[in-house]
């Protein structure tokens, strides 16, 4: 039986149809009993370990993402590779305290910095930018 059209066009043995991967049941977190427990992964030259807390499967990717809690934040691995799909690390250091949406984007910056040429991408916040409209 052949599921799917186009690019996810296949046998249903061979793969699974984007309509079936998309479930509500799939993009929602959810515990996968196949997921491991504990996984450690490596980025920018440092290793970072985490506990299993989800998984889910993010529209668009056609995987399944599995996450990991740190101390310092969480991080996700495509559970089909292994390979690290995203990483949150929080700054242990930092104290809570009002700034201006200014100087808040110039810090974002700064930040960002550090792991992307932050010329190549436009920092948006269209949610904070409509909440501000209305206060």
């Amino acid at each position: 039986m052949r599921v799917g059209g186009g690019i996810d066009s296949g046998y249903k043995s061979e793969t699974m149809g984007e309509f079936e991967l998309w479930l509500p049941e799939n993009i929602n977190p959810h515990l996968d009993e196949t997921a491991d427990k504990k996984f450690s992964v490596n980025f920018n030259g440092k290793t970072y370990s985490g506990d299993y807390k989800s998984s889910k499967v993010e529209l668009m990717t056609n995987y399944r993402c599995d996450r990991y809690m740190m101390t310092d934040g969480y991080f996700e691995i495509n559970a089909e590779t292994n390979e690290l799909s995203s990483i949150h690390i929080f700054n242990p250091k930092s104290t809570e305290k009002k700034v201006a949406l200014k100087d808040g984007e110039i810090l974002a910056q700064k930040i960002a910095a550090k792991y992307i040429d932050v010329n190549n991408y436009k920092l948006v916040y269209p949610y904070l930018t409509k909440l501000l409209n209305t206060i």
